[in-house]
């Protein structure tokens, strides 16, 4: 150390000395700051545990989960339009079930079940702070900063808040069967039993309705029982009020790929339909709550019906597994991977180590809701050599059960141009492209009948027809040569092997599968570039009944809506080969294709393409068929 001698320093000595101290003290801070942030992080984990430990002691004693919320009466949470209506409608949520698990037998005592939450005799209850609902990284989960909420009677409620929210699930707040130009395979389901009126998701707690671990299709390791919340930014946001059993207060809803609330911390512009957002919107203002504080949602209107996960923790959210585990899942979670967790009907071959980032995933901003412009979509069409319609009536072929193709001509088209009728944001994630079709291919003319399906599978599973779900409407007629529908995707699959395995079938070398989606719109637009056909899907009839387009095929818009093979991948156009492409073959969902084939590829749109898991069903979704031999003869 350049010494005099031992024990003694020299001013060199000191000013290393010196220099070291400095830098120790200047990086303690941050790693006294880290140590803090593991500490937070490991206190939510452990809460979320115990919360699920509770759960599994309440499966135990009443051999099923608690309910998201309970509200005795026959007013629906789907229609009331503002906080006030919704306060005296809603009784226990799961939380306040859950106080004599948690060992708040008090508390459990004092409640009131026979009163709304917000009534005075349940005060204690609902302004009672739980250790077990903090997560000590949320720095607007403060006593000085309830929910409140001003009743008609002129009385101020206050609730306290919390950071955990039941799965309601991350299915379309939309509602179950929807219609023939907007099925919903995945949607919230609506039933009356008395006076009190039900409603489910694909999440593990219902409205007014319990489910029990045997519901659990995909296993209880990977499926999602308890999200993390944040707190409301103020005191009109009701986000993050554990004991009301409301979405975004208790509950996560509606936030897998349908809508704009996808994804864990989603920073979408009306990412949260929640109590008290229009409210929020008018004291802070659109931009402080959104860009700002991150926490967007609803202030255009009232309406409760969807929230996602959201958290203060750097990059994504902590969530509880029915299995009692906890997970941290970045906020750049394959969003096929995040809905199917959610979903208690997944199938139980998907596994948490699917919890991977899409790599081309960017950060979006909050979005376009002023309008959309399309103008720079003109030169892309009139480059684009489409393949022009036929002069001559194509040339068709039958198979041996009669099902008759058209040959499809080779060609060069824009997939994925905005219909002018719809206001979409996001195409900078889904654009307009040019595709390329290399190859002529063999389409069925119309899609699979009633009774091409049961010639194959020996069944007829159809909800249109003498026997299915309509057979009062429809005893008297022939459907057979009706679409087929109330197929899987898995089913659509298994035709197109059984048809395949046919000996005539067989000996000419013919194999079948469903169409690309990229073939699917091609066929569809025949040669078209417009921006907008107008047409929408009408009612389910026989295939035949509507004229051929220009290369020859039949109902493409019109009907059902129809499977194809792709997977869904919400940014697959943006990375798409020019050249056939074929879509994402390992994700989960599937793609549907109808009613009007002019398309965003975002189903936040809802209205043209949807995703579905591929074991749904629908009245209102079936399929075609790509017929494909070494030599084709047509």
């Amino acid at each position: 150390m350049g010494s005099s001698g031992r024990g003694q320093f020299s001013a060199i000595d000191f000013v290393v000395l010196g220099a070291i101290l400095a830098g120790l003290f200047a990086v303690l801070p941050s790693v006294l700051v880290s140590q803090r942030s593991q500490a937070r992080y490991n206190r939510c984990q452990d809460n979320l545990r115990r919360i699920g430990n509770a759960l599994g002691v309440y499966h135990e004693t009443h051999a099923q989960y608690p309910p998201a919320t309970v509200q005795p009466d026959a007013q629906s949470l789907w229609t009331l339009k503002n906080g006030k209506d919704r306060m005296v409608v809603t009784h226990a949520n799961w939380a306040v079930l859950l106080l004599p698990f948690m060992g708040e037998e008090r508390l459990a005592v004092v409640f009131d079940p026979e009163k709304p939450i917000s009534d005075s005799a349940n005060r204690e209850v609902r302004t009672a702070e739980l250790p077990w609902m903090t997560c000590p990284e949320d720095t607007y989960h403060r006593r000085d900063n309830p929910y409140r909420c001003i009743l008609d009677s002129g009385e101020e409620i206050h609730f306290a808040r919390g950071n955990y929210g039941i799965n309601g699930g991350t299915n379309s707040i939309a509602s179950e069967p929807g219609t023939p130009n907007k099925p919903v395979l995945d949607g919230v389901t609506h039933r009356s039993e008395g006076r009190k009126k039900i409603s489910w998701g694909n999440g593990i707690a219902g409205f007014n309705k319990s489910f029990s671990r045997k519901d659990m299709v995909n296993g209880l390791a990977t499926t999602v029982a308890v999200d993390e919340l944040r707190s409301g930014l103020a005191d009109v946001d009701s986000r993050g009020s554990w004991a009301l059993g409301q979405i975004g207060s208790s509950i996560t809803f509606g936030h897998g790929i349908y809508g704009d609330g996808n994804g864990p911390n989603c920073r979408r512009m009306s990412a949260d339909d929640i109590i008290g957002g229009v409210d929020l919107g008018k004291l802070l203002g659109w931009h402080e709550v959104t860009a700002n504080r991150r926490m967007p949602c609803r202030f255009y209107a009232y309406g409760v019906r969807k929230a996602t996960a959201r958290s203060m923790h750097p990059g994504g959210v902590n969530v509880l597994m029915l299995d009692g585990s906890a997970h941290f899942v970045s906020d750049l979670v394959d969003l096929n991977v995040w809905h199917a967790i959610h979903s208690r009907k997944t199938p139980e071959k998907l596994l948490l180590d699917s919890l991977t980032v899409e790599a081309d995933r960017e950060a979006l901003s909050a979005g376009n809701s002023a309008g959309l412009d399309v103008s720079y979509l003109k030169p892309l069409v009139a480059s684009c050599a489409v393949a022009s319609p036929r002069e001559h009536p194509p040339t068709t072929f039958e198979n041996s059960i009669g099902m008759r193709f058209v040959e499809i001509p080779s060609g060069e088209f824009i997939m994925g141009i905005p219909d002018v009728r719809f206001r979409v944001a996001y195409l900078e994630a889904t654009p307009a492209h040019k595709v390329r079709i290399t190859k002529p291919f063999a389409l069925a003319v119309h899609a699979v009948t009633q009774e091409e399906y049961l010639q194959v599978m020996g069944e007829n599973p159809s909800w249109h027809c003498a026997t299915g779900g309509a057979k009062n409407q429809f005893r008297e007629m022939d459907t057979s040569s009706f679409p087929v529908e109330n197929v899987s995707w898995y089913d659509a699959v298994e035709f197109c092997q059984r048809l395949s395995a046919l000996p005539t079938e067989k000996t000419i070398g013919r194999r079948y599968r469903l169409s690309t989606e990229a073939e699917w719109e091609y066929a569809c637009r025949a040669g078209s570039t417009s921006q907008g056909s107008g047409r929408l899907a009408h009612s389910i009839g026989p295939v035949d009944r509507d004229d051929p387009n220009a290369f020859g095929v039949c109902g493409m818009f019109c009907s059902i809506c129809e499977w194809c093979s792709d997977g869904y991948s919400r940014y697959y156009y943006a990375r798409s080969p020019q050249d056939d492409p074929k879509g994402n073959a390992s994700v989960y969902l599937r793609v549907a294709r109808g009613s009007d084939w002019i398309f965003t590829k975002d189903v936040h749109c809802q209205l043209n393409a949807w995703a579905f898991p591929p074991s749904a069903r629908s009245r209102f979704v079936g399929f075609r068929v790509v017929c494909e031999t070494e030599q084709p003869k047509l």
